[in-house]
């Protein structure tokens, strides 16, 4: 911040493109009341290079995963499909 470090709470599921308010940290209104926000944008970033280790325990992990603990995002194309599909079958 413009203050020094200052520590976010990052909330679970945050995805790459998403916007954090953090209020009262930004420049001072130029009306004298208060401070104005800083708005943190999270850039995630995928490791390319992993050792077989690291593949190991994201294999592991990935064969815990259940449908309830991430959302899928779905085309509007692949829902169309779908719709279709459901209706032949």
């Amino acid at each position: 911040t413009l203050n020094g470090k200052k520590t976010v709470k990052v909330p679970e599921g945050t995805e790459s493109g998403k916007l954090l308010k953090v209020s009262g940290e930004g420049i001072k209104s130029l009306r004298g009341y208060g401070k104005g926000d800083i708005i943190v944008k999270f850039t995630i970033e995928t490791p390319k290079k992993l050792t077989d280790k690291q593949k190991e325990l994201l294999q592991k992990f990935e064969e815990s995963l259940n449908d309830k603990n991430y959302e899928q995002k779905t085309s509007f194309m692949k829902k169309i499909k779908k719709f279709f599909k459901d209706i032949i079958d």
